[in-house]
């Protein structure tokens, strides 16, 4: 990790001092499959370096990169969403972070970034929820070891369409968002290392949801419960911000000053485990840290001392 870290603060180091070389690494690793997401990282840590018009550059170069490749398998106005979507917002959620130097807001922007292309999804293209259950359909009948999962997405009396394409919406929502995180994570540790060591972990310490957004959860709950299209893409986006931030209170709790990685790894074997009794627990913490502060008890309780 030591190894990794001192690479990962030169490559850093090496690309903000060069811009020409900066940009010539986002178009190449934008090329590169499955590396898309370090090209992100990159105009990430230009953003939050040196601002809003340096990460515009890179962002431009990045898609620009991405659609040339992406143009060889499907049409312009896919190709472009598609790049778009895989540069955007982590560069907008960048520079909020830059300015406001909180990741409680800096995420939860992220997240209304979602919501909000989930409202658009819903209001401007309902017919592209019904293809990707279609989509899935297909791929599951085409896997001879599915067959019995693709019966039952095919039996309507089992299984309600339009409830499964709404959840899938969702997840591919919360999986767009965890790679921009992820992005953002690695240019904000890079970026910490070179000029403030010790700084990412405290802010990842420190990490609380938007008590604001406990309402929309509530109500997303409700609305799923009831089978409201909206309420059922939104839903899995909601859950993984409140459970990211119940993992965030527990490991805050039970790290104590030590590394933390043998105690990430406990917090999430559970959660493996035993997702349907851990998921709701971490997402039940994390709204109650976001409403109460349980951090401030904990300084209280032990006299106010921080690691």
């Amino acid at each position: 990790m030591t190894r990794l870290g001192e690479l990962l603060r030169k490559q850093g180091h090496f690309l903000l001092e060069n811009d020409l070389h900066a940009l010539v690494y986002i178009a190449i690793l934008a090329l590169i499959p499955f590396a898309a997401w370090l090209s992100v990282a990159v105009v990430a840590l230009i953003t939050l370096r040196k601002g809003w018009g340096a990460g515009f550059k890179g962002v431009v170069v990045g898609v620009v990169s991405m659609l040339l490749l992406s143009l060889l398998s499907s049409s312009w106005s896919a190709s472009f969403m598609e790049a778009v979507i895989a540069f955007l917002p982590c560069y907008l959620t960048a520079g909020i972070l830059r300015e406001t130097m909180s990741w409680r807001i800096a995420v939860a922007f992220i997240v209304l970034q979602a919501l909000t292309g989930i409202v658009l999804v819903h209001w401007l293209a309902p017919e592209f929820i019904n293809q990707q259950y279609q989509l899935i359909q297909t791929v599951l009948k085409g896997l001879e070891s599915d067959d019995a999962v693709a019966g039952l997405l095919s039996n309507q009396d089992v299984v309600n369409p339009i409830v499964i394409a709404n959840y899938i919406v969702g997840v591919q929502a919360v999986s767009i968002i965890l790679s921009a995180v992820a992005s953002l994570m690695l240019a904000r540790s890079t970026q910490a290392n070179l000029f403030y060591p010790g700084g990412y972990r405290q802010e990842m310490l420190g990490f609380r949801a938007s008590p604001w957004g406990v309402i929309i959860l509530l109500a997303s709950a409700i609305g799923a419960y009831q089978h409201f299209p909206l309420a059922i893409s939104c839903l899995p986006l909601l859950v993984v911000y409140y459970a990211s931030a119940g993992i965030s209170i527990g490991f805050n709790i039970l790290t104590k000053g030590k590394k933390g990685i043998g105690t990430l790894f406990l917090l999430l074997l559970p959660l493996i485990l035993l997702p349907f009794v851990m998921l709701p627990i971490y997402v039940l913490l994390g709204a109650l840290d976001s409403l109460f502060n349980f951090r401030l008890y904990l300084l209280v309780k032990t006299g106010g001392k921080t690691d």
